[in-house]
């Protein structure tokens, strides 16, 4: 789905692998899928609601560090979304299929870099990463008991 997107990577957070790595196998595949789920959402929202600056009207200047909306969320705030086709592989991505998605996430071209995914991503899974797990970890062992 997205040609400019985030990828939620569990190997690369060390808390998570260490919360991770106290669980059985079994465990581990039920607690997986919905926190990425979770994740993925929570990010999609976030990029939505916070990275992209609204209500600057048409005529506005762009700013030089975020990236604006100018179409009510009928452009690139509405296309953004949650890719769930590698699901059964854990894998969500959060993107848009807009061409000029990466041009602004990456500063392609002339336009200045403006990220709007990256920055979503990271303060989710910065803030809320491990809370989510902690929770669906607690679920599933409640489960068990």
């Amino acid at each position: 789905m997205p040609e400019s997107g985030v990828r939620f990577n569990l190997a690369d957070s060390r808390r998570i692998r260490r919360l991770l790595s106290d669980l059985s196998p079994k465990e581990r595949n039920q607690v997986i899928p919905p926190v990425l789920e979770q994740l993925a959402e929570e990010t999609s929202t976030r990029v939505k609601l916070k990275e992209i600056a609204r209500g600057r009207g048409k005529k506005a200047p762009p700013l030089p560090r975020k990236l604006t909306s100018r179409n009510a969320g009928r452009g690139l705030v509405g296309s953004i979304a949650v890719d769930r086709s590698q699901r059964a592989r854990n894998q969500y991505a959060v993107g848009t299929r807009l061409r000029y998605g990466p041009v602004h996430e990456l500063g392609l071209g002339p336009y200045p870099k403006r990220p709007f995914l990256k920055p979503g991503a990271e303060y989710i899974l910065n803030k809320r990463g491990v809370p989510i797990f902690r929770k669906w970890i607690e679920r599933v062992r409640s489960r068990s008991r």
